[in-house]
């Protein structure tokens, strides 16, 4: 029950922070504030376990954070996967991302960002 009330208290707090960018910053980063809404809540699982997957593909966290859109379709497709537990393994090897990753829905994203 913690873990809930947890949950929101982040999930309140960070659609705060979204209420307060400016439409200019909105703007500059190239998406909308319904864009930043949609992936609010998703937690830091998601982000760990996508950031991890982009890092497999010789990616940086710089590297896709850089394209604001990229990072939040990014960070919907692993939200919605249902491929979890073969990534997790997936992670926890040393198999190239060339050869195994493809059950990813952002392998050709990361394929892509990395050339």
């Amino acid at each position: 029950m913690f873990e809930r009330i947890k949950k929101w208290q982040e999930k309140t707090r960070d659609l705060a922070e979204i209420r307060m960018i400016s439409d200019v910053d909105l703007n500059d980063m190239g998406v909308s504030r319904n864009e930043l809404r949609s992936i609010v809540g998703f937690g830091a699982e998601v982000d760990t376990r996508q950031m991890a997957m982009a890092e497999r593909h010789g990616l940086d966290s710089y590297c896709l954070r850089r394209h604001p859109q990229d990072l939040i379709a990014s960070n919907k497709a692993c939200a919605e996967c249902g491929h979890v537990e073969e990534c997790a393994s997936y992670l926890a090897s040393d198999v190239p991302a060339e050869a195994s990753a493809r059950f990813c829905p952002n392998y050709e994203l990361y394929q892509q960002l990395a050339e």
